[in-house]
């Protein structure tokens, strides 16, 4: 689903909701940080979000590199 189809934003809605039933205390501690680490002065704005969301991508492929690397085990870069 994409963003410009409709009931996107229902979806994710209903993910959210399920998000925050299933563990209501990660969810807020997730939000605290977010908010106290990407917000400033005037607290968090698109583009707080967009950094932590680049942060985090950039984290995952970071771990999927560090998985490949630890698979070449002669150290030549190749498969």
């Amino acid at each position: 689903m994409t963003l410009a189809e409709p009931g996107w934003g229902q979806a994710a809605d209903e993910a959210l909701a399920e998000a925050m039933e299933r563990n209501p205390d990660r969810l807020l501690t997730l939000a605290e940080d977010v908010i106290a680490g990407y917000g400033g002065p005037e607290g968090l704005t698109a583009v707080g979000i967009a950094d932590y969301i680049a942060l985090e991508r950039a984290a995952a492929r970071a771990g999927a590199m560090r998985k490949l690397l630890a698979l070449d085990l002669d150290n030549d870069w190749s498969p």
